[in-house]
């Protein structure tokens, strides 16, 4: 547990970094035009919502299969094996979206405004999938600070495009140039940054590739990766995307800057995430499932802190943002943060159980479960949505988390007798509520920004006071005495 803490630690330091960066950009930079914010959100979000045509599972069958071929000394037939897979499933996606994109189009609410930016969402899409192969393939070397910043990149380039576009700097037609050479520009990186981790790497090498895995089953595997996949965009990305098309671009934006402020919560999550789950699929591989069982409850309660602190501390000052922000009716954000940050926070609280399911003998199910969990979120996101607007979209995403986790908590327990929770997990759960309360009786009749600091103060105070002195988590306790000991010397 010692690398993934380690690793996980860093990694989200390095988001928040960037996020900080963002932060600034929700705040101060987008709100100067909420319409252009949400053409730059609706492309991002739409590549994100197809990446999975294009990644056809390969992301996910670069961890599971990574052991076998680095046991045959083949990681760089691997590695172009997987780019021949990308290319095929790009360039199949590139001939559907080039046929079918005016029939996308036309399900958007004023579909003609929305084709002048959806012909840049075909190569987003194609670069984000590559990217995201990378990243995965690089995190099996347990390295993910640096490709975790390239990743987080966006959050820097995204307020200069919009700044320059903005100020008439550029033109909004050369919107596709400044996202194109974004994503080709990390692509690269990533690139030259595996090649210093392994120098056998190359794009094109198959050196007796097909000796080291089971092509069958890796296509298998990939298959059910690929509706999964689908099937999770569907019920995770699918919220930004529904809310700009059956609305518009500039109430699009407002429910874009509320998700991104509740989703900051998830932040320690992607981080470990990304480390834990090589070391997962490595233990289920040597059917160590006593390690397994390790990082499962270590993972749980790791992150049911982190999530914890960050939301506290982001509810504590959501006033005080909005304040800060241009004049904006903007009175929805408090509630769609809240309920988004919950919901993140539940995902954490149930840890590492995807990947378990996922890296294990049974993964069909997680397919099965996935693709059911996706169809009941495109219902309540329709119906919700036209009901209460954003805030239908943010709680439609809090009950497609909630049960998608139950579900996998029961299957987990039933066939590898795998749980998390600990009397711990009440404790802070119980303390948690009660600071969120607090919050939310605002009892201080001072300015916003005031208001902001005590609640901040106090919530975080008590919370940290308590898990520091009962020692709830002894990863975080060794990790903080190891910054008191480097200041010391």
């Amino acid at each position: 547990m010692g690398v993934i803490a380690r690793q996980g630690i860093k990694n989200s330091l390095v988001k928040y970094l960037t996020i900080s960066i963002g932060l600034i950009s929700l705040v101060f930079i987008y709100p100067l035009d909420m319409d252009l914010y949400g053409q730059f959100g609706f492309v991002i979000d739409t590549a994100l919502l197809f990446s999975p045509l294009v990644l056809f599972g390969s992301h996910l069958s670069s961890i599971k299969y990574f052991s076998q071929a680095k046991e045959k000394s083949n990681t760089a037939g691997f590695y172009s094996f997987l780019m021949s897979h990308i290319s095929i499933f790009g360039l199949l996606f590139l001939v559907i979206f080039l046929v079918f994109d005016q029939q996308i189009i036309q399900f958007f609410n004023n579909g003609e405004r929305y084709s002048e930016v959806f012909i840049i969402v075909c190569p987003v899409t194609l670069l984000t999938a590559l990217m995201f192969v990378q990243l995965r393939f690089i995190s099996n070397y347990k390295r993910i600070v640096i490709p975790g910043f390239l990743e987080q990149l966006i959050k820097v380039s995204l307020p200069i495009f919009f700044l320059l576009i903005y100020f008439n700097a550029v033109s909004i037609s050369n919107l596709s140039y400044l996202l194109i050479g974004h994503f080709l520009a990390v692509n690269l990186l990533l690139f030259l940054y595996l090649r210093s981790l392994d120098a056998s790497i190359s794009i094109i090498n198959f050196s007796s590739f097909r000796k080291s895995i089971d092509i069958r089953e890796y296509a298998r595997y990939s298959g059910y990766m690929f509706f999964g996949g689908i099937g999770a965009m569907l019920a995770f990305r699918l919220d930004n995307f529904m809310v700009t098309s059956i609305t518009d671009f500039t109430q699009g934006a407002e429910y874009r800057i509320a998700s991104i402020l509740g989703g900051l919560v998830a932040i320690p999550s992607m981080a470990l995430y990304a480390i834990a789950s090589p070391i997962l699929s490595q233990a289920i591989y040597d059917k160590d499932f006593d390690e397994v069982g390790l990082i499962y409850r270590k993972g749980s309660i790791n992150l049911l802190i982190a999530g914890v602190f960050v939301f506290l501390g982001i509810y504590s000052c959501i006033d005080m943002v909005i304040y800060l922000m241009p004049e904006q009716d903007l009175s929805f954000l408090k509630k769609v943060v809240l309920i988004i940050g919950s919901a993140k926070l539940v995902d954490m609280v149930f840890g590492l159980n995807g990947h378990i399911l996922v890296h294990s003998k049974h993964y069909k199910y997680n397919f099965i479960f996935i693709i059911i969990l996706g169809l009941s979120n495109i219902f309540l996101n329709y119906f919700l949505i036209h009901i209460y607007g954003p805030i239908g979209a943010s709680i439609a995403t809090f009950c497609a988390l909630l049960l998608f986790n139950f579900i996998k908590y029961f299957f987990l327990k039933s066939r590898l007798s795998l749980q998390p929770f600990s009397r711990i997990h009440i404790i802070l759960i119980t303390l948690f509520v009660l600071l969120a309360g607090f919050i939310y009786l605002d009892i201080f009749n001072v300015h916003i920004i005031t208001k902001s600091i005590l609640h901040l103060t106090i919530s975080l105070g008590v919370f940290c006071s308590y898990v520091i002195l009962s020692k709830s988590s002894p990863d975080i306790n060794i990790y903080l005495q190891q910054i008191i000991n480097t200041f010391k010397k």
